[in-house]
């Protein structure tokens, strides 16, 4: 099927509280180990940013990789206290496909940096990175960050994907200009680096690799004291190519270490399946910094189904839902309040 504009939202949360161990994680590489894994990156125009809007801070890259390998902050939390809880969080689209020759291959666009082939995803013997990288144009030249509301020297000269008339106005996700969080970031990456099979996702582009798909990337931040502990990742993905993907899928590779990166080995997790939710904790709460540990959660908040297959997609009770078609699914809409101005 053809698809396009189809938004994932997920969350990073930390609380500061102690839960009984459930289970225990498996063990990791020890640093040494992990520190083979990378190398400093220098592809044109990869760049990074900070997201400190509230109580966490956090470096982010703009080819879909969350913190940095033994680099600070991670989201750290609170802010100001260097406790880190992550040690590399990455988007990932994977589908199946049928490539040049006629066999079925699976093909995984990835950031990651640590724990796989390095420099923001595999690597081809030639040093090739085959994965996610930023398009060009969605940040001010002649300065190192990513784009963020409330820093307007971050801003490009005009977006790309927007009218004229947007030039010098952030790049709202709800319209020109229109910031909903206290901080807020925007970046756009693809996958046509990613050549590791011989598949073309668009006739029209030879040169185009990965599965054809490009990812508008929003970051959220509140200050409020119900949001102070949570930052919000929007992903919105689209097929730019020519060709059908039947069998896609979305996710993220995550890598917390609670309590620090050279404290991961008495971390414990569980999943809530009710929640769509992973949390991690610290066994003995006490981190590298000798004193109280918080409490790590993922969430997922919502991701779209598929409305054609008679099935409950996500387990709430309601079959063949979709965002738009027009139906008060769960029976909340009150028409007073609701859509209203």
């Amino acid at each position: 099927m053809r698809w396009k504009a189809v938004p994932f939202y997920v969350i990073l949360f930390i609380l500061g509280v102690l839960l009984y161990p459930f289970a225990q994680v498996q063990k990791k590489l020890p640093p040494k180990s992990k520190y083979r894994f990378f190398k400093p990156l220098g592809q044109q125009d990869r760049r990074q940013g900070i997201h400190s809007g509230n109580l966490i801070r956090t470096l982010f890259y703009n080819y879909g990789t969350i913190g940095y390998p033994y680099a600070t902050p991670a989201v750290e939390w609170p802010k100001g206290s260097d406790h880190n809880y992550i040690f590399e969080f990455g988007v990932i689209v994977a589908a199946e496909v049928i490539d040049a020759y006629g066999d079925t291959v699976h093909i995984v666009s990835d950031g990651i940096v640590g724990g796989i082939a390095g420099e923001g995803g595999d690597v081809s013997p030639t040093g090739e990175v085959w994965g996610w990288q930023p398009l060009p144009g969605y940040a001010a030249e002649n300065q190192p960050g990513i784009a963020m509301n409330d820093k307007p020297e971050t801003w490009p000269d005009k977006w790309p994907n927007r009218p004229p008339h947007w030039a010098g106005h952030w790049i709202g996700e709800y319209g020109k200009g229109l910031a909903i969080a206290d901080q807020e970031s925007y970046y756009v990456m693809d996958d046509r680096d990613n050549k590791e099979f011989a598949y073309y996702p668009d006739t029209r582009d030879s040169s185009r690799g990965g599965i054809g798909v490009q990812v508008e990337v929003r970051g959220y931040q509140w200050s409020h004291p119900l949001a102070e502990d949570c930052i919000f990742w929007v992903y919105e993905i689209t097929n730019v190519g020519d060709k059908d993907l039947d069998k896609v899928v979305f996710g993220m590779y995550g890598d917390a270490d609670v309590g620090g990166a050279e404290d991961w080995n008495d971390d414990d997790s569980y999943f809530d399946i009710d929640r769509d939710m992973v949390y991690q904790w610290d066994h003995d709460n006490r981190g590298i910094w000798g004193g109280p540990v918080g409490y790590f959660g993922f969430k997922y908040l919502e991701s779209p189904g598929n409305p054609f297959d008679g099935i409950d997609n996500d387990g709430d009770g309601m079959i063949d839902e979709r965002r738009d078609d027009g139906i008060d699914n769960d029976g909340d809409w009150r028409p007073e309040r609701d859509d209203v101005g």
